[in-house]
């Protein structure tokens, strides 16, 4: 199933999990006082198993017209679910407040990457600790809009 299968049952102006401005306001309060990032999107993916909409809170920066979420799991040695999710099924959903966009996640290229990881530590200052909480190679996500933004910023 995809995002836009999921999204059917919800009629094409309300993607996915629509979720309610107080409840939003709550969820990035709470996101940002235990992540540290003043910018909080909900990410919504496809699970991998049961084809069901499922959805995250995740701090992001902005990298032209791509928004850069990482995958560190708080640092532990397994990737998240809402990670494996978008690696069977690319095809996501973003909330910023009240607007959605259809996206298309992918992991950064190693030359991305690195480039990238100059602003990680100023934009995600906990990356780094994670990093060194873990054996393995925490992926750096952009999520690329399906139909293209008219606007410099997403």
């Amino acid at each position: 199933m995809d995002i836009a299968s999921a999204a059917s049952g919800f009629g094409s102006s309300r993607l996915l999990n629509y979720i309610p401005a107080a409840l939003y306001q709550w969820m990035q309060r709470r996101v940002r006082a235990r992540m540290g990032s003043p910018r909080i999107l909900m990410l919504t993916t496809v699970g991998s198993d049961s084809g069901e909409p499922q959805t995250v809170a995740l701090g992001y920066f902005e990298d032209g017209l791509d928004l850069v979420v990482t995958a560190s799991n708080y640092g532990s040695d397994q990737h998240p679910t809402w990670y494996r999710n978008m690696s069977a099924h690319p095809q996501v959903g973003v909330q910023i407040e009240e607007n959605f966009w259809e996206m298309v996640a992918f992991t950064a290229s190693s030359s991305k990457r690195a480039q990238l990881r100059v602003r990680l530590a100023t934009e995600d200052k906990l990356y780094g600790r994670y990093q060194q909480n873990t054996a393995r190679e925490i992926p750096i996500i952009l999520l690329r809009p399906v139909k293209p933004v008219l606007t410099g910023r997403i």
